[in-house]
């Protein structure tokens, strides 16, 4: 995209108006490509960190451990945050956004294992299944980030998240580690400052969060509740504080 504006011609070139055409039609293109898919993969994200707390510890105690409690996470500090990171890439795992992932189109007669596959036939890869390939995943339905650690340190998978979510090949999403940036942020900014806690029945007790999926194209977990507050009054006043000079 820089690029494009950066060789964008004056008005009065005639090929202006086409040239804005195609930045007005990439920018859509981002946008809608990432809009559903970041916002599925953000709520599962939510739902996985209130149904399990030990995850959550772990991403405070990192966080206070690196950039010292009470702050707040820059861009520069990410590729030292190894267990955020496991977080995001168990997420893109266990809860895979677009699990039957893009059609893609046969461009001329195939085999593969033993099955025919004529030109023109329309494939779709199953990203589900390659997610929570048992060969690959010790009990793949298990949320647990620390399959992405080795010695504490973050380690992309045999099968990482760019083997599924992000598709194969030519045609694998551009935006990928747009995506993965703004879930790694997303996750640190969260967890530097709040708990997110299941909600509470009448009697104070829990209410039990199961992970539950709507069937439609993008991987929507059902509606559930829970509680997403400050880690401490002193957190509370950070944000308040954040919120003012926000507003100024």
């Amino acid at each position: 995209m820089k690029t494009l504006f950066a060789e964008l011609p004056s008005k009065e070139d005639p090929t202006y108006q086409a040239k804005v055409g195609v930045i007005k039609s990439s920018t859509f293109v981002a946008y809608l490509a990432g809009v559903d898919t970041q916002t599925s993969t953000i709520v599962g994200l939510i739902l996985a960190l209130a149904m399990h707390p030990e995850a959550q510890k772990k991403c405070h105690e990192e966080l206070d451990t690196v950039l010292g409690p009470y702050l707040l996470p820059k861009s520069s500090d990410l590729a030292d945050l190894h267990y955020i990171r496991a977080v995001v890439e168990e997420v893109i795992r266990w809860h895979a956004a677009v699990p039957a992932g893009l059609p893609h189109v046969v461009k001329e007669d195939d085999e593969y294992n033993g099955y025919f596959i004529p030109k023109g036939t329309i494939v779709f890869a199953n990203n589900w299944a390659v997610s929570r390939n048992a060969t690959v995943y010790e009990d793949p339905k298990q949320f647990r980030p620390e399959r992405h650690l080795k010695e504490g340190k973050f380690q992309m998978s045999l099968l990482g998240s760019d083997s599924a979510a992000f598709g194969f090949g030519r045609r694998i999403c551009p935006g990928r580690y747009m995506a993965l940036g703004s879930l790694t942020f997303t996750v640190a900014v969260l967890m530097s400052m709040f708990e997110i806690t299941p909600a509470k029945d009448h009697n104070g007790d829990d209410i039990p969060l199961n992970y539950e999926l709507e069937p439609t194209l993008v991987s929507n977990v059902l509606p559930f509740d829970c509680n997403i507050a400050p880690r401490s009054e002193k957190h509370a006043a950070l944000i308040s504080d954040l919120q003012e000079s926000t507003r100024l």
